[in-house]
């Protein structure tokens, strides 16, 4: 996995500082998916309770056998987390 994909496990003492060790992971999830992924774990999501996180990154570009059409992706309601919604760009 790390020759191929560059995977690989990494120690971190999250009782030492949890929010440096969040942002520098927020950070590397944001580099490998080219900004699109800037805001993955929140200040809540990490404290010097955590012992392990499992994360994954991937950037994918590529075009869809069968297109959207534009109609289609327009003010559509998403629900996030099941306690808020907002819509789709437009």
């Amino acid at each position: 996995m790390g020759r191929d994909y560059g995977a690989g496990l990494r120690a971190i003492d999250f009782k030492a500082d949890p929010n440096q060790h969040r942002l520098a992971i927020k950070n590397w999830v944001a580099s490998i998916t080219q900004n699109k992924i800037t805001n993955l774990l929140k200040p809540l999501h990490v404290n010097t309770n955590t012992r392990l996180l499992l994360v994954n990154a991937l950037y994918l570009q590529a075009e869809w056998a069968q297109p959207f059409a534009r109609v289609q992706l327009m003010n559509v309601l998403l629900t996030c987390l099941k306690t808020s919604r907002l819509r789709s760009p437009q």
